[in-house]
Order: C-alpha cells, then structure tokens, then sequence
C-alpha cells in the first residue's frame, strides 16, 4: 500500500476521488511531502483515509503537481547524492541549532 501511495501514478480525477474516500492515494498523500508546514502535518495514515478523516488531519490541494516537495535546506547538492543521504542521521540538519 505504502508502495502505491508513493508512486506516480496517473489516476483520473474521478477514480481517485472514489478512491479516497476508503484508501489513501497519491494525490492525497503527497501533500504529507509539502514544504508547508500544515500540508505536512496532514494525511499520515498509511492505508484507510478515514483516520486521517477522524482526527482532523485530512488535506488536499486542488493542483498537487505544483506542491514544493521536500525539507528547507536539503536541496543543497551534498544532501542529495547517495552519501549525503547515507550520513544524514550523523550530520547536523540546515538551520538546526545547538541543543
């Protein structure tokens, strides 16, 4: 499940507005990938969309594919390659400050 909400699929409108109402599909889930901080903290289940729906988290853009995708700061070219991904846990995140 976890597999099809991440995909890129090209769902028609219609099938996926269906679908929603049971399950989560991509287009409801990537605004959980948002760089705005209430998209993200929005549709974190995994399978039925109806928690998201109870605890008041649900969220949907009317365009997704102009949703900006990612974290502040880790577009920088070193985060991006294999390693930077690799040595992520053990490195300090962009604009994090001393504990």
């Amino acid at each position: 499940m976890i597999l099809f909400h991440h995909s890129n699929l090209g769902i028609p409108g219609w099938a996926d507005r269906s679908l929603r109402w049971l399950i989560v599909t991509p287009w409801m889930h990537v605004v959980h990938h948002s760089r705005l901080q209430p998209e993200t903290d929005s549709n974190y289940t995994s399978f039925l969309s109806v928690w998201d729906r109870l605890f008041g988290s649900f969220r949907l853009r009317e365009k997704p594919e102009e949703i900006a995708l990612g974290l502040d700061g880790y577009e920088e070219r070193d985060w991006r390659g294999l390693p930077g991904i690799l040595a992520s846990p053990f490195r300090k995140a962009p604009g994090q400050r001393e504990v």
